[in-house]
């Protein structure tokens, strides 16, 4: 494995001046301290969020012209309905951040689905029968994520190139058991990363899908986690350092790789499971 140095303003200054960076789930947390860091560098920052209060206000917090759209990266037609405005307005988008996620799960491992899918809860409308488990994790952290790779691909193939950096997480690697549904999306992700990175039209059209994969992170979404837990989180800032990286290096430096992030320690993980898996394939 690979450790990586966190890159410096005065590097990524330039290479994201005046670039037109799309962020979603970016009102609060890592998506937040994203935004903030590359509009502070120059870069004009799209912000885009379910919560519209916390989005107008996050963007005025930011500043240095940060605009916001409000969008559920959960319906095909408002991630659509973003994309088109931000390139109608800035005729072009560069980099596209997809941050949008939930984790229910983290809340508590309580008797309901919707944070324990394992749970036998009964569904009075239906007589009494086994609830469904929810799919909306799925739905924000996978499916809004494929929706966002195919539009920021056919807008940046049309322009010479560009960067996607997907949000994934420690969970798209190590097993969580009382987050099991979370992990499964964040490993379908990673997935997602790694087969697309591979497609020729990613090379055809200069463009790059990448991965950060945080450790525990201090966000909001975190809030719930036992404060006496012994382990090394990482700020939302320490997370847009590493987006920052992998929007700026050389796209083949970077195509295909995940970043680990645990507190200020970066380490790029995907080159060394390549080698075990080829010693799987013969």
């Amino acid at each position: 494995m690979t450790s990586i140095s966190a890159p410096t303003p005065e590097a990524v200054s330039p290479a994201v001046k005046d670039k037109v960076i799309i962020i979603t789930g970016a009102a609060s947390g890592i998506g937040f301290a994203t935004a903030r860091l590359f509009a502070s560098l120059g870069a004009q920052v799209v912000i885009a969020d379910l919560d519209e209060d916390t989005g107008t206000q996050a963007a005025r917090e930011i500043g240095h012209n940060c605009a916001f759209i409000k969008c559920d990266v959960t319906f095909w037609q408002e991630q659509l309905d973003l994309f088109r405005v931000t390139q109608s307005k800035y005729g072009k988008i560069d980099v596209v951040v997809c941050n949008a996620g939930i984790d229910p799960e983290i809340v508590s491992a309580g008797p309901q689905v919707g944070f324990n899918f394992l749970a036998d809860e009964v569904d009075e409308e239906m007589g009494g029968l086994l609830k469904r488990p929810s799919t909306v994790v799925l739905d924000v952290n996978v499916s809004g994520v494929i929706y966002g790779i195919k539009l920021a691909v056919h807008y940046m193939s049309k322009a010479g190139g560009g960067r996607i950096i997907v949000i994934g997480s420690a969970a798209s690697y190590v097993a969580v058991p009382e987050q099991s549904i979370y992990c499964a999306s964040k490993h379908a992700v990673l997935g997602l990363v790694r087969a697309t990175s591979n497609r020729a039209e990613m090379k055809e059209n200069n463009i790059s899908v990448s991965m950060v994969a945080p450790w525990l992170t201090a966000t909001p979404m975190t809030n719930g986690i036992d404060p006496k837990l012994n382990v090394l989180a990482s700020t939302s800032v320490d997370v847009g350092w590493a987006v920052a990286f992998m929007a700026t290096m050389p796209l083949k430096e970077v195509n295909g790789k995940s970043i680990w992030v645990q507190g200020q320690s970066y380490t790029e993980v995907e080159d060394s499971i390549s080698e075990c898996y080829s010693q799987l394939i013969r």
